[in-house]
């Protein structure tokens, strides 16, 4: 395929981006290069939304010795549903309101004063990809059937139940990078489906991948009458809207 458009297919990919020393393990990445992985990818949705104001709120580093919530997901998932973006964009605010920094603060109050948001995240591997490849999905491939129902209610409290889970379908159409190296990256918004998964030949060999992940969210320069949450969670319902999330 061509290459994918962030705002009709709800990702897109690029190439060039900043790499660090291989020579790494967790604590160097959270001390040294979290937060210049954290600035680039800042730049990196500036430059493919033109938005003037973003920041970053969420970043993770996976590997195979990670536990819990920093593992791999081999599940198919979208890091928020419709829920999970309203309780973000609310512990987000606090947090910001309460900064010292000026950029933060001028954020916070954007989101009290209501102004239209949108959320990303910025996927990168750390090291050459030689198994559990990024997969991601066209978002306009997946139906309201492919929702996965829980068996409860669940309200969002934290990152880790924000999510949304997906089944697979012949007819979704899923996309990787092939050995994806360092400085290649792929964008997507915050709804689309992703997960890791392995090729054929891959089954049973201990995973090498490590990767660094940013969630950026951005105020919207060009206002509309509904905001961008609001109809995030519009269209979110009309896919699946047999989830009645306590509120």
């Amino acid at each position: 395929m061509d290459k994918p458009n962030l705002e009709t297919d709800g990702f897109t990919w690029v190439s060039g981006r900043h790499t660090i020393d291989q020579d790494f393990g967790y604590q160097q990445v959270q001390n040294r290069y979290k937060a210049d992985l954290e600035d680039d990818s800042i730049r990196i949705v500036k430059d493919l939304t033109g938005s003037k104001l973003a920041i970053s709120f969420a970043s993770v580093y996976r590997d195979q010795y990670s536990s819990g919530s920093r593992r791999t997901i081999p599940a198919i998932h979208s890091d928020l549903s419709s829920e999970g973006v309203k309780f973000s964009e609310r512990e987000l605010q606090k947090k910001l309101l309460e900064s010292k920094d000026p950029d933060q603060l001028e954020f916070g109050k954007k989101l009290k004063k209501g102004n239209d948001v949108a959320i990303y995240k910025v996927w990168r591997p750390l090291l050459p990809v030689q198994d559990n490849h990024f997969g991601i999905s066209k978002w306009d491939s997946i139906l309201e059937e492919d929702a996965i129902e829980l068996d409860q209610k669940i309200k969002p409290t934290n990152p880790s139940n924000s999510f949304q889970a997906w089944k697979y379908r012949e007819g979704q159409s899923w996309y990787f990078v092939p050995h994806q190296a360092p400085d290649e990256a792929f964008v997507f918004k915050i709804n689309v489906p992703h997960a890791s998964f392995t090729l054929e030949g891959e089954h049973g060999k201990q995973p090498t991948m490590i990767s660094f992940e940013t969630r950026i969210m951005t105020i919207v320069d060009s206002p509309s009458k509904e905001g961008m949450i609001s109809k995030f969670d519009r269209k979110f319902k009309s896919l699946v809207n047999q989830f009645n999330w306590n509120t």
